[in-house]
């Protein structure tokens, strides 16, 4: 054999033998030369290259794990890739060196043989190029081709870093550079692999946030953060390294400067009166508590509606404008756009409760104003397919006028209003995986209905405001506690009494918005202190009886 060294990384070349047969774990060699536990290994199965690593040597007999496809060739080759040893001089071959990913992107397919090693001089790293590979499952790098399908290129040593300018989701092991005036976001991957580790080293003076996709967590310490919540950095040298540790879990193992963590997303108010039925969307960020107005409108101008939410879209459906409507329409919260959808309610229904889980969305009862009927039916809107469909649980009586506050297993129905107006001090449990209504011991301690309802993930819910039909607008917030399916009241209350006012919430916050008047006003409930004022941002307009919806992504 041959040897050579090249930095920081070199190859061991050698080849498998026939006898005694190879298997995919467990393979005899000419020779084990500077072959060590631990190294990686390139093995070549029906003449393509697989990767692998050694964990036994026993004599010339390499036990490999994870296991190969097949058995290897044979004879085939085999080549390391490792840390140099003191002394040591490997073989490296085949060697090609460009200057950057681009240069690579624009070499033509026919110039490309998977296995060669690639040596990008801008970003003082080597690699392994493959064509073939699924990059979702192990890809490092995914670059643009001349012509084909994509290429993907391997760590053997060293780093890539990019750098960049806009907003993007990151690779598995994607080191990233941003460098902007303005803040880069960075979503962590969507499939990461267990061992990834992702890092940013901030250039731009507009800093950078890292976001969670949904079901994953970051842990800094012992505090874990969850989607719909970034960390944000300001700092012009600030950097972060993170380490997948499991499926969808990351820690934090390198810091430099400080962060801050921020509710990312926002909250969408479609819709609701003010002289007249509107068509307008406003827009509440949640990490700044800005307010702005959408280009976007509903189709149709509605109060008096509902909303719900699955992750990426929002929908309001029902409501009148002097005529009452069966119709739904969209948000889509990464375009900004709304259209109507196909699917059509049961009923011309208004002033109905609306709950949202990860899969559907539900309305129970409301007032369907055509036939002049009060309703204990429930819809069913399926987020994925979006259709609708009846569920044969009903309430036990007809109720409108309440705003169902969600856990991720469950809905509940706090009070509302029966066929005379009456506020009530019931409660019911609606069951996601069942679609089933059932009644639970918990009772408000006073009837409420025209609230505002907001939910701390899977902790608690709580009614914000509301009429009793005994006095003016509440200040009231009442706690729905998921666990006990408790009841109690807040020390906290809202400013000024509202009714007829809306919810949204981020992770950390709720937001009672607009209401009876009709009201601009928004206030705030702090989940963590449970502590309640209002904020300095108001609607562009005022509004009441509006449809909320939540989107917890940035």
């Amino acid at each position: 054999m041959t040897f050579t060294t090249w930095g920081q990384v070199a190859t061991h070349t050698t080849t498998v033998e026939a006898s005694p047969a190879p298997t995919a774990s467990i393979l005899t060699v000419a020779a084990v030369g500077n072959l060590r536990v631990g190294h990686i290994l390139f093995i070549e199965v029906d003449a393509s290259p697989e990767q692998t690593a050694i964990t036994a040597i026993n004599g010339d007999e390499l036990t490999v794990s994870p296991p190969l496809s097949d058995a290897p060739d044979v004879p085939g080759s085999v080549e390391c890739f490792s840390e140099p040893v003191t002394n040591e001089k490997l073989e490296l071959s085949s060697l090609w060196a460009i200057s950057s990913t681009s240069a690579l992107s624009a070499n033509p397919d026919a110039g490309m043989r998977d296995g060669t090693r690639v040596q990008v001089t801008s970003g003082g790293g080597i690699y392994r190029l493959d064509q073939s590979s699924s990059a979702t499952a192990d890809g490092y790098l995914v670059l643009a081709t001349h012509s084909g399908v994509g290429r993907w290129l391997f760590e053997i040593g060293g780093n890539l870093w990019q750098t960049i300018t806009a907003s993007q989701s990151a690779a598995n092991g994607g080191r990233y550079i941003p460098n902007n005036s303005s803040r880069v976001a960075v979503t962590l991957p969507a499939s990461p692999a267990v061992g990834a580790e992702i890092e940013l080293v901030n250039r731009g003076t507009g800093g950078w946030e890292l976001k969670p996709v949904v079901g994953q967590t970051i842990r800094e310490g012992s505090t874990e953060y969850v989607f719909g919540q970034q960390a944000q950095s300001n700092a012009t040298y600030s950097a972060i390294r993170l380490l997948c540790t499991a499926t969808n879990q990351f820690t934090i193992i390198n810091l430099q400067g400080s962060i801050t963590w921020a509710a990312s997303g926002a909250g969408y108010i479609m819709g609701g009166g003010n002289a007249g039925a509107h068509s307008t969307i406003y827009k509440l960020s949640f990490s700044t508590e800005a307010t702005s107005t959408l280009g976007a409108t509903l189709n149709t101008t509605r109060q008096q509606v509902w909303g719900c939410n699955s992750a990426t879209k929002g929908y309001t459906g029902g409501g009148t404008n002097g005529t009452n409507h069966t119709s739904i329409e969209d948000l889509d919260f990464a375009a900004e756009t709304s259209v109507p959808i196909a699917a059509t309610l049961a009923n011309n229904v208004r002033d109905v409760g609306a709950a949202s889980s990860t899969l559907a969305g539900y309305t129970l009862g409301g007032y369907n104003a055509n036939a002049g009927t009060y309703l204990t039916s429930l819809a069913k809107l399926t987020f994925a397919s979006e259709t609708t469909s009846t569920p044969a649980a009903v309430l036990a009586a007809a109720r409108l006028n309440h705003s169902p506050v969600s856990s991720s297993t469950a809905a509940y129905r706090l009070g509302g209003s029966n066929n005379i107006g009456t506020a009530q001090t019931d409660c019911e449990k609606l069951t996601f995986a069942s679609d089933g209504i059932s009644a639970i011991g918990a009772t408000l301690a006073t009837g409420r209905k025209q609230y505002a309802g907001v939910q701390s993930g899977s902790t608690a819910g709580y009614a914000i405001g509301g009429f009793s039909g005994a006095s003016a607008a509440q200040t009231l917030i009442t706690k729905f506690a998921f666990g006990a399916e408790s009841v109690s009241t807040l020390a906290a209350t809202l400013n000024t009494g509202r009714d007829d006012n809306v919810g949204v919430n981020s992770v950390a916050k709720g937001f009672s918005v607009g209401g009876n008047g009709p009201s601009a006003v928004i206030e705030d409930l702090n989940f963590a202190t449970e502590s309640s004022d209002a904020i300095s941002a108001t609607l562009p307009a005022a509004r009441q009886y509006p449809a909320g919806v939540s989107s917890l992504a940035g």
